[in-house]
């Protein structure tokens, strides 16, 4: 009876230190992924967002593309094939007007952001990549496609969303990881297929007296839904 008494205090003994050693590792794992990916905020969502979205009203043609005199949606640096159906006038060749609008991007591309930022680059660009993952994983991107490459990417996953900037110029590469901030999104528009939120984020700085912030508003569709 003793002997089974003290068998059974050496099982829950051993099965306890298992126990700590699994949470800790899991508290490790957790950690080091908190700190590879930057601090992630909790998504407030409300039924109807207010605010001023009037942004994603405008729009713009792709680089290269705008309206002739004629109000004709026409190339500057055309495909070859494209170039030969404009005159002199830089006029639409009138029997070539079908062909030449499979040719060229005559879209028009709808705001889907407007933000103000303190990080290089960041701060006039007016459009985000939105893409959903599975069942709640969205993800998105933007890029400026200048001297200094500066990407902003985001995720949400579980009703919390991280964020990181990417930076990339002749002499460094690094990542800026998110410190702290707010992101409210529209239910009823997130429903919709229709990522509608504001958002305030601060990323970490190596500069105290600097803080590197990247704030405004989305209006995007969300691809994938």
């Amino acid at each position: 009876m003793f002997k089974n008494f003290k068998q059974l205090i050496y099982i829950l003994f051993v099965a306890e230190l298992l126990h700590s050693c699994i949470m800790n590792g899991a508290n490790y794992a957790e950690q080091n992924a908190n700190e590879n990916m930057g601090h992630s905020i909790p998504i407030s969502w409300f039924q109807e967002l207010k605010g001023d979205f009037s942004f994603a009203e405008e729009w713009d043609y792709t680089d290269g593309i705008e309206l002739n005199e004629y109000q004709q949606i026409i190339c500057w640096n055309c495909p070859p094939r494209a170039g030969k159906m404009l005159d002199k006038r830089r006029k639409i060749i009138s029997d070539s007007m079908d062909v030449f609008y499979k040719l060229i991007d005559s879209t028009r591309h709808y705001q889907s952001l407007k933000s103000r930022s303190t990080i290089v680059n960041l701060s006039g660009n007016t459009s985000i990549s939105v893409k959903k993952y599975g069942d709640f994983t969205i993800e998105g991107f933007t890029k400026n496609e200048d001297s200094i490459h500066c990407s902003l990417f985001f995720r949400m996953k579980n009703d919390f969303i991280n964020s990181w900037v990417y930076i990339k110029n002749i002499n460094e590469t690094k990542i800026l990881k998110l410190k702290e901030g707010k992101f409210f999104v529209d239910k009823s528009a997130f429903d919709k297929g229709i990522l509608k939120a504001n958002f305030s984020f601060i990323y970490q700085s190596e500069n105290a007296f600097k803080p590197l912030y990247w704030s405004g508003k989305f209006y995007a569709k969300i691809s994938g839904i």
